[in-house]
């Protein structure tokens, strides 16, 4: 895993944001098109609003750009816990996304049907003819305490999907908040052409160490695409 490390919050989201703008131009450029998976979660909204902001908002083509997500709570999108409804409020009175480029997962249909219908979007939009996952231009990831990405939790039955793109899921009791989910699998994190942690937070350190050593349990450490994940991270959680 490459590591990037930055003496505060701040410096960290401005270098995600930055690197992010470079990796949607490079794809757009290369391909006319860039498809990007959106984390959820707090702390990385504020690496989109930032993104939505001048001068980031003003560098990427976001004609070209079509925003997924990893994961998403069952929930209404008007729902606090909505990751899709939080990124739409970032961008009320400001610069919004083109509609038919933004894809969510539709939480509020519950669990099973969300997947069902996410993974059928996902086939249509890169035109699928087998079961060979999406190859997305960038996977944006967090990481919580427990070493959990996207709504992939250490143990859960998820990790073992092959043929799905997406599934539903239902996290551990202590998940904040503890409601249904719906995830993109690892095979469609691990055939990505960048993956990209934005990790933050001495409460995450002990799970890092677990990644760095290269602890398997840990569902943040199943995510090896053939490109190196770059891990952009704060003091706080990189001490050794």
């Amino acid at each position: 895993m490459g590591e990037w490390i930055f003496d505060t919050p701040e410096a960290v989201i401005r270098v995600a944001a930055s690197r992010v703008v470079q990796v949607v131009r490079q794809a757009a450029q290369a391909r006319g098109v860039c498809a990007v998976a959106l984390p959820g979660g707090g702390s990385p909204l504020s690496l989109f609003a930032r993104l939505v902001q001048p001068p980031q908002v003003g560098e990427i083509p976001w004609e070209r750009v079509h925003l997924f997500w990893g994961d998403e709570r069952c929930v209404p999108l008007d729902d606090p816990r909505s990751n899709a409804g939080q990124a739409k409020r970032l961008c009320e009175g400001g610069f919004t996304p083109p509609a038919a480029n933004v894809h969510r997962i539709m939480g509020e249909l519950g669990p099973d049907e969300a997947a069902r219908q996410y993974d059928a979007l996902l086939r249509e939009f890169f035109q699928a003819s087998g079961d060979e996952p999406p190859v997305f231009d960038l996977v944006i990831l967090g990481m919580g305490a427990d070493g959990h990405t996207a709504s992939l939790y250490p143990g859960d039955a998820a990790l073992r999907e092959t043929r799905r793109w997406a599934v539903g899921v239902c996290p551990p009791p202590q998940a904040d908040p503890p409601v249904a989910r719906v995830s993109l699998t690892l095979p469609v994190f691990n055939a990505a052409r960048q993956a990209l942690f934005f990790v933050m937070g001495q409460g995450k350190r002990q799970a890092l160490q677990r990644v760095r050593a290269g602890d398997k349990s840990l569902p943040a450490a199943l995510v090896q695409p053939v490109k190196e994940p770059v891990w952009i991270l704060d003091e706080a959680i990189a001490k050794q």
